[in-house]
């Protein structure tokens, strides 16, 4: 009980790695860079990024509802924002796990920051079926473009049932880069033309 209330407590998003040349290169082909590391209890951490040809403000609005991230995000079959104080947003998400492994379900605690220069969604968990479950969209202008967006997607989780590594590694480094895509489709499908 002390261990999830540590984990808990110190549960925060991993943190956000310098560019190097060569992701800057697939950055600007269009590619999903995706970086991922245990931590110190083994879990898989991650960090992606992508850069989508729309304001960093269009971005924001997808990121800023959670009611609609069951359309909007791979794995996610429900979702729901329970309340919204300010810039404090409480949402209940439910991930799908590949079969045989069911869903985790958790409620987050979100501060979403409205830029510029950053605009961003920074969550840690409240409750649900994870230990530790937090992370971060950071949305910046690509090379100060105000026309084009880098988004770093960072995540930590830790579910409370007991999973294969092999699952988790491999779910996140699925998920992660059809996450990020999705959204840069959902994104630029959504321009005015």
């Amino acid at each position: 009980m002390i261990t999830s209330f540590f984990a808990l407590l110190f549960a925060a998003p991993p943190p956000a790695l310098p560019m190097t040349a060569d992701d800057r290169l697939r950055l600007e082909r269009g590619e999903v860079v995706v970086r991922s590391w245990k931590s110190k209890r083994g879990f898989p951490r991650g960090l992606a990024r992508v850069v989508i040809e729309a304001p960093p403000e269009r971005v924001f609005r997808i990121i800023d509802n959670c009611n609609r991230y069951r359309y909007n995000m791979k794995l996610v079959s429900y979702s729901k924002q329970l309340s919204r104080k300010g810039s404090v947003v409480m949402c209940e998400v439910v991930v799908d796990l590949p079969f045989p492994f069911g869903s985790l379900r958790s409620i987050t605690k979100g501060i979403h920051t409205v830029g510029p220069p950053m605009w961003g969604r920074k969550w840690s968990l409240v409750s649900g079926d994870y230990q530790v479950n937090a992370g971060a969209w950071e949305l910046t202008r690509y090379r100060g473009n105000p026309k084009r967006t880098l988004v770093t997607y960072r995540t930590h989780i830790e579910p409370n049932i007991s999973l294969p590594d092999f699952v988790v590694a491999s779910t996140q480094k699925r998920s992660l880069p059809m996450m990020l895509k999705g959204l840069q489709d959902l994104v630029v499908s959504n321009l005015p033309k």
